[in-house]
């Protein structure tokens, strides 16, 4: 007898969470974003093909629009490390440097760089390492980060913008963005002149970038500590989306040219694809009627005021409205880790204090 195939719902479906949540999502939202060589592609290869004509477009010009385009993990987690040096800092709290003890920038001489090291030392920094003589666990950021003595605590995943939409899975880090490589050309400035270009070359450049970010704490570290370090994650997102416009925490280069000015919140990490596209999806909360005055009916939905937008932008990717069940879950959770983050800081604090010298 034939048994006919059986059909299955394809829906998208709630992520499978174990028991002990250890991820955290973050939701990277930026207009512009300039990496330089950070960004990465399958076509790359195309910009160095033989036979291409000089002066022709680079070939990732030519399939912008449809190449997916992969953001350096190297630039993201130097981001969020210096992010999560300065919140601790700030704490009173001293942290381990970026360079181990004995190197120096390879672009410098030695001299002139161990006297960059010893400048940071003066604030909030302590050698690389030299923590683990005071606490055998080290400084927060040696546990976290890693460093010579032991690996890594937590693994990033990748992120990737699609211009397609149809491309995008959220659950894989693929969202949204739009590569372009702007042309640019320093001219001339004499009156009598001609405004005849010195040299032209391009930067690279990804607008509209709207990705879901996740850190995932490995299983081996105790779950005691990965409450601590999901409760940092938190902490640290927080503070990076508040001083998003300070020079020392945009993302990548052309800063004073608005780049690199990165909105951060966090999402449940319970949310399943369905979830995940209703809230990164959702429009904005529109005009009245009165004040829409004879706006277009296709363009998107306006919100009122910048109060309006802050309160749209910090309180949706929360989530809160679209699962119930997860996002009660999530904020216990989060509570949990809040808490055990204090208690660690009040620790770090008494063991590798810092005191700013007053000037």
């Amino acid at each position: 007898m034939k048994v006919g195939k059986q059909t299955t719902n394809s829906a998208p479906q709630a992520r499978e969470q174990p028991k002990e949540a250890r991820e955290i999502v973050v939701r990277l939202k930026t207009e512009m974003l300039s990496i330089g060589s950070g960004f990465i592609s399958r076509m790359h290869m195309l910009e160095k093909m033989p036979g291409a004509e000089r002066g022709a477009p680079p070939a990732l010009t030519q399939i912008g629009n449809t190449a997916p385009i992969m953001l350096s993990p190297y630039s993201l987690r130097g981001w969020l490390r210096h992010g999560v040096e300065s919140y601790l800092i700030g704490q009173g709290i001293e942290v381990c440097h970026p360079v181990h003890e004995g190197a120096h920038p390879s672009r410098v001489n030695e001299a002139t760089g161990k006297m960059f090291v010893q400048e940071d030392l003066e604030y909030g920094y302590h050698p690389q390492g030299k923590c683990f003589e005071k606490d055998k666990e080290g400084c927060l950021v040696a546990q976290l980060f890693g460093s010579l003595r032991r690996p890594s605590a937590f693994m990033q995943k990748q992120v990737i913008a699609h211009p397609i939409k149809s491309q995008r899975s959220l659950l894989s880090g693929i969202g949204g963005g739009f590569y372009r490589m702007v042309q640019v050309s320093p001219t001339t400035r004499s009156p009598l002149g001609t405004r005849a270009p010195f040299r032209t070359y391009g930067t690279d450049i990804l607008a509209f970038v709207d990705i879901p970010w996740r850190l995932a704490i490995r299983p081996n570290v105790r779950i005691e500590r990965a409450k601590v370090f999901m409760g940092l994650f938190v902490r640290t997102f927080d503070y990076l989306d508040e001083h998003r416009e300070d020079f020392f925490h945009q993302l990548g280069g052309k800063r004073n040219m608005g780049c690199g000015i990165v909105r951060t919140a966090m999402v449940n990490p319970l949310y399943g694809e369905l979830e995940l596209v209703k809230l990164l999806k959702a429009p904005a909360k529109p005009k009245k009627k009165e004040e829409a005055g004879d706006a277009d009916e296709g363009e998107p939905g306006l919100v009122e005021d910048e109060d309006e937008v802050a309160e749209s932008d910090q309180t949706r990717p929360q989530g809160l409205g679209l699962n119930k069940e997860l996002d009660e879950q999530w904020d216990r959770l989060r509570m949990d880790c809040l808490d055990a983050l204090d208690v660690e800081l009040g620790k770090q604090r008494a063991t590798f204090p810092y005191k700013p010298a007053v000037n």
